[in-house]
């Protein structure tokens, strides 16, 4: 143990010394709700990591994280870090069983992921069901405004291959027909067909203006290739996403089935609904109608402060969670990092009704929420099959802690 985290200490020291290039493998009413201001339960005071996490330095600002079936088990368990413009990307592990809090690399990789290199600040990554196996094992690799996009297959536990990563798909015109001509565009995994798998996307292009406020639906055709299921090119349902400069989606359990077959898209702006305008931070909730037609079913709005007056340095944030340990991300996550507005929502469907289950106006479990870059996602501490845990990582200053959720509605640290 000893030799294995010296020569992880010495492969850290090569990489951030510009020393080391390649990579290493080390080891169903329609509604409206208005989220009320419900007192957070206790929180604890944990003592939160300033060295990044697993050796991974999480020092600066162009750092992002997500939660990852590195195992093909179709459990997210492990962290991917990665550092788009460095060429950087790492997939973190531990034990849940033998030692917890003892994260290390599994992978490491100073030269982008397989021929997808990482070059640019706008490039991003994604979990991605690309074989219909129910298991996000992929890397969905693509650069907003660049036209890039790639699908990076793991050769762990894939018999003749070498170890590493390998791109199955590389695409210099988008993806699907889909041009990632702008910076503001964003690949979301979907489950399309009600299937329970993430294997299609949606690609959302918020903003006005020709050739915006569109949102896409792509089908994966297992020959290479993407193609368009669903096209709106004006907004849905009435609803345009034209007010604002951060529009993104999630694939959302909204009938607590197990399947994240309904579609959020959130954002904070200046939103129209049948030509009435209104100022906040606001989220939809689309159902699939199976008939090439979405329906918003609920919408919420948080941090409204009326007409004129809305702050629009504030980025709201949203996530999936699994709030109450069922196997499920049919909860969401809701928050806005930063000194101004603060604040933590988690939210459920019931019957129609968006209820809030929790909320704080100081961070959740400790942590301070004050900086924009705070960023928050769901990760499966245990390896239960469970994404009930909360990662919270600020690039640019190391710090990154994981919070579980009590029965009491507290949450404590972990790491």
């Amino acid at each position: 143990m000893i030799m294995k985290r010296f020569v992880s200490s010495l492969l850290t020291l090569a990489a951030y010394g510009m020393m080391l290039t390649g990579c290493q493998k080390v080891g169903l009413k329609r509604g409206t709700s208005q989220i009320p201001d419900n007192p957070a339960p206790p929180i604890s005071s944990p003592q939160i990591t300033s060295d990044g996490i697993g050796g991974y330095n999480y020092d600066n600002a162009f750092d992002k994280s997500f939660a990852w079936d590195y195992g093909h088990k179709g459990i997210q368990d492990y962290i991917v870090c990665y550092r788009p413009k460095s060429k950087i990307l790492w997939v973190i592990g531990h034990n849940p069983l033998l030692n917890p809090t003892d994260f290390y690399p599994i992978y490491q990789s100073f030269n982008g992921i397989g021929t997808y290199d990482l070059l640019n600040s706008e490039d991003l990554v994604v979990p991605f069901d690309y074989e219909h196996s129910g298991k996000q094992d992929y890397f969905l690799c693509y650069r907003p405004g660049g036209h890039y996009s790639a699908v990076v297959r793991n050769n762990n536990h894939f018999p003749n291959t070498n170890q590493g990563f390998t791109t199955v798909i590389s695409n210099a015109a988008g993806i699907g027909g889909f041009d990632l001509n702008s910076q503001l565009d964003r690949l979301i995994p979907f489950d399309y067909t009600h299937s329970g798998k993430l294997d299609h996307v949606i690609a959302i292009r918020g903003w006005k203006g020709n050739g915006y406020n569109q949102v896409w639906i792509l089908k994966n055709n297992d020959n290479g290739s993407f193609s368009p299921v669903y096209k709106a090119l004006n907004g849905i349902d009435g609803i345009q996403f034209t007010e604002s400069l951060n529009y993104t989606a999630l694939p959302f359990d909204y009938e607590h089935t197990g399947r994240q077959d309904y579609m959020v898209i959130y954002g904070t702006d200046n939103y129209y609904l049948n030509g009435i305008s209104s100022y906040g931070c606001n989220l939809w909730v689309f159902r699939n109608n199976n008939n090439g037609t979405f329906t918003n079913v609920n919408h919420a709005a948080w941090a409204h402060t009326g007409a004129g007056s809305i702050d629009y340095n504030t980025t709201v944030q949203c996530s999936l969670f699994d709030f109450d340990h069922s196997g499920k991300l049919d909860h969401l996550l809701i928050y806005i990092p930063g000194p101004i507005n603060r604040r933590v929502d988690i939210i459920k469907n019931v019957n129609g009704t968006f209820v809030n289950v929790f909320h704080s106006d100081t961070g959740i479990g400790g942590w301070d929420l004050l900086s924009g870059s705070d960023r928050i996602f769901a990760y499966d501490y245990e390896s239960s099959g469970k994404q009930d845990y909360l990662v919270i990582t600020r690039a640019s200053q190391k710090n990154v802690t994981i919070l579980k959720h009590n029965p009491d509605g507290s949450f404590v640290q972990v790491l």
